[in-house]
């Protein structure tokens, strides 16, 4: 008896050494599971900042890339504004030139007798001059009434509060 009596008691300690066992196990499983629950918040934020992260990196790229276009856009409008000054410095030239040609061919054909041979010739050179010079002239009106519009345009957008924009269309 005494010796079923001890492994009575043997088999109780080590039922309750079992339930303690148990117990602390079941903590630790509810440690973890709160630790689990923590990192699936934590990883929840990482995910959202990162996808915060890439659309501001996809904004900065089209932005990036919207300012290349711009860039372009404002180069070549710079290229065609030189150009266009350098025709009308062109046209400028070839208009005084015409007007020179034409002034002294009026000089000369003024002089000429009425019955002379070359004067027929010096009113072909005036009419040649002034068949050139009329593009010239259509040309030079283009670019005012162009100016104009450009004025006018740049106004508008000046009173909009558009100063860089009047400042490109100027």
């Amino acid at each position: 008896r005494e010796s079923l009596a001890a492994i009575v008691q043997e088999h109780e300690l080590t039922l309750r050494k079992l339930i303690d066992n148990s117990t602390a196990l079941g903590d630790t499983s509810t440690e973890l599971e709160e630790a689990n629950a923590e990192l699936e918040a934590y990883s929840d934020e990482l995910e959202t900042a990162n996808d915060a992260l890439q659309d501001a990196l996809q904004q900065r790229d089209e932005a990036e890339r919207e300012r290349g276009k711009l860039e372009m856009q404002i180069q070549h409008t710079e290229r065609l504004k030189s150009l266009g000054v350098l025709a009308g410095g062109v046209a400028h030239d070839f208009n005084n030139l015409l007007a020179a040609m034409i002034g002294f061919a009026d000089l000369a054909l003024a002089d000429l007798p009425r019955q002379s041979s070359a004067r027929p010739l010096m009113q072909e050179v005036v009419k040649a001059g002034e068949r050139a010079a009329a593009p010239e002239q259509r040309a030079i009106g283009l670019l005012r009434q162009r100016g104009r519009v450009a004025a006018d345009r740049a106004a508008s957008l000046l009173k909009q509060g558009d100063r860089d924009a009047a400042t490109r269309v100027l």
